[in-house]
């Protein structure tokens, strides 16, 4: 039994680096172009639907990554930016 779970535990290092990186990386990016308005330009408005203009980069992330846009989503409610009935209507 120990040796499965040090075998299981090798295999799951090399995913959970790179993630590591990856996740906060694309995390910075997304908040930096939303702080240049770059977010703004999208047909993709958060406003249009009820939302504040925060979920719109959540939105667009989730249609890039589903995995980020959640973390983007998860980030933003943390922050206080979306309340949680506004983050469950962006997920829906």
């Amino acid at each position: 039994m120990p040796v499965a779970l040090k075998n299981g535990l090798q295999h799951c290092i090399k995913p959970l680096k790179r993630m590591a990186v990856t996740i906060p990386l694309a995390s910075l990016v997304i908040f930096e172009l939303k702080a240049l308005g770059v977010f703004n330009a999208l047909p993709v408005q958060g406003e249009s639907l009820g939302l504040p203009s925060c979920s719109t980069a959540c939105l667009v992330t989730y249609m890039a990554n589903t995995i980020m846009g959640l973390t983007s989503l998860a980030a933003c409610f943390q922050g206080g930016e979306l309340t949680l009935v506004q983050a469950v209507k962006t997920m829906l």
